[in-house]
């Protein structure tokens, strides 16, 4: 979907303290040998007394004083999570504690960890086809915790990392620090089991902590690894290319790509071959490795790092890519102001 006058007016995010992963291989809680592996360097952990829908809302608190939108302009919330193990109502808490009027539309999107490119799309489509919506607070977070989910053991590839993040979307032409030009979305629906496993096949409760990796290696056997690697590719390249297009934007245009956080031996197969880069035009070095992988907060975060430490210009154009489970894969090309 292209897009005209959409615009970045405020970005806000919430990051708890690192906790080095030579502290978690000291301490047994992650493999020497994945840590090698993987290059991360840390990862954001919560308190256990602070929740995601705290976390999410002093991020919105940031991004609508960023915006200067009071909150009682916000038409529209949107909230999105890798994982709620107690079924909590975090758009609705988002709501209430920002003071939001009754009026305004709140929902939650389910999209893994595409969902932050995702909910950018569903609320500039809404900014786009409305007449009485002009204000949209998109809001992530997650808390990648025991006993449901272990960051260093459920999954491969990648340590997980607590975070928030939040962006104010405006139609209105009077101010943003971006636009955002066009966004696109695909999947490779085949290859659901990649997450769920035989979770549906008769089983009425998984395993925990989750064993995300488990599953992984199970579809891997089905359909062999190297059939994985290509068909990923292949959606990986074909869902920047089509954004791009959209956007009327040269590859060689881009002066930045906002990835997900994947270690070393993940990341270059996965995004950097099919993308036709190397981490020098990422975040990876100085930012993505030093908090590893947030779930759906990464594109937001590297945004922020970027403006934040003045590495981005008038003009500059920014590729945003994500991956969710199911598989699906979204992009976003943004122009900085």
């Amino acid at each position: 979907m292209r897009y005209d006058g959409i615009h970045i007016k405020g970005l806000g995010t919430a990051l708890p303290q690192i906790c080095s992963a030579d502290s978690a291989v000291t301490a047994g809680s992650y493999s020497p040998e994945e840590h090698a592996k993987n290059g991360i360097l840390g990862v954001p952990v919560a308190p256990e007394d602070e929740t995601p829908p705290e976390m999410a809302t002093t991020a919105a608190r940031k991004a609508l004083a960023e915006a200067g939108t009071p909150a009682a302009d916000v038409d529209l919330v949107i909230y999105g999570c890798q994982w709620d193990p107690q079924h909590t109502t975090p758009a609705s808490y988002l709501h209430r504690h920002l003071g939001i009027r009754a009026t305004a539309l709140n929902m939650e999107v389910r999209q893994g960890c595409s969902g932050g490119i995702t909910m950018l799309d569903v609320a500039a489509r809404y900014l786009h086809g409305s007449t009485d919506t002009h204000t949209a607070l998109v809001a992530t977070a997650d808390r990648f915790c025991l006993p449901g989910w272990d960051r260093y053991r459920s999954e491969e590839g990648y340590i997980w990392g607590d975070a928030a993040s939040a962006v104010v979307l405006s139609d209105d032409d009077g101010g943003g620090f971006a636009r955002l030009l066009a966004t696109s979305f695909s999947a490779l629906p085949a290859m659901e089991e990649v997450a769920r496993g035989s979770l549906l096949a008769g089983a009425t409760r998984g395993e925990l902590p989750l064993k995300l990796r488990k599953r992984k290696q199970a579809l891997y056997k089905k359909i062999g690894p190297l059939a994985f690697r290509t068909q990923f590719q292949n959606a990986v390249r074909d869902t920047a290319r089509d954004a791009l297009r959209q956007a009327g934007v040269a590859h060689e245009e881009i002066r930045w790509f906002l990835v997900p956080n994947m270690g070393l031996q993940w990341r270059t197969w996965a995004l950097c071959e099919p993308l036709g880069i190397d981490d020098s035009r990422t975040t990876w070095t100085d930012h993505g490795r030093h908090i590893g992988h947030t779930g759906l907060a990464d594109q937001a975060l590297a945004l922020e790092f970027l403006v934040g430490s003045g590495r981005v210009a008038s003009g500059d154009r920014l590729l945003l890519l994500a991956v969710g489970v199911g598989l699906t894969f979204a992009a976003a090309v943004v122009e900085i102001a």
